[in-house]
């Protein structure tokens, strides 16, 4: 039997608090041995921003701090992990669900396709579908909002 965690937290407007957040409620999940964590959206910093040059400093880089770190995590812990964050692109900020394997390896992202509200200010909406993909529970896609 497969076992996900859905791990639950608020995101306040903190980078690097956030991601201790993501980093111990990930530590203490990891207890329950389960296959798959799935965290919560805009884990980086609440979606909330004072102007354009806010959004984009406060997003993070594919290859940041931020997300290395929580593919350590899925590495220590041998676990599926999909964060959704506010994620910096070369000319476009974008919400995106990221998905790391057991070794800690990005597999899939997938940009939210409805932007809500504000959102539509600050965020370029997805030109793509998820990729699907096998992992030894079955296969699965992400699709943020």
């Amino acid at each position: 039997m497969t076992r996900v965690a859905a791990l639950q937290f608020a995101s306040g407007t903190d980078v690097e608090e956030n991601l201790a957040t993501c980093l111990r409620v990930i530590d203490r999940a990891s207890e329950f041995e389960p296959q798959l964590m799935v965290m919560p959206e805009f884990c980086n910093h609440i979606s909330w921003y004072d102007d354009a040059e806010h959004a984009w400093e406060v997003a993070v880089p594919r290859d940041g701090e931020f997300l290395r770190a929580i593919g350590a995590r899925a590495a220590r812990h041998q676990s599926y992990i999909v964060i959704n964050v506010s994620l910096r692109g070369v000319d476009r900020i974008t919400v995106s669900s990221m998905l790391f394997d057991p070794q800690g390896q990005l597999v899939s992202v997938a940009d939210k396709q409805t932007l809500m509200g504000h959102e539509n200010t600050w965020f370029a909406r997805a030109d793509t579908t998820s990729d699907v993909v096998a992992t030894p529970f079955g296969r699965i896609a992400m699709f943020p909002c």
